[in-house]
């Protein structure tokens, strides 16, 4: 259970990495 438990956090934590990633793009286009 506890490693099926880490798996999904890691899943999410690349998700939200590549969602601040992303939003940061925008912003970085938004002041150019």
């Amino acid at each position: 259970a506890l490693l099926r438990r880490s798996l999904k956090n890691d899943e999410r934590v690349k998700k939200d990495r590549a969602v601040v990633k992303s939003v940061n793009r925008i912003e970085i286009a938004l002041r150019k």
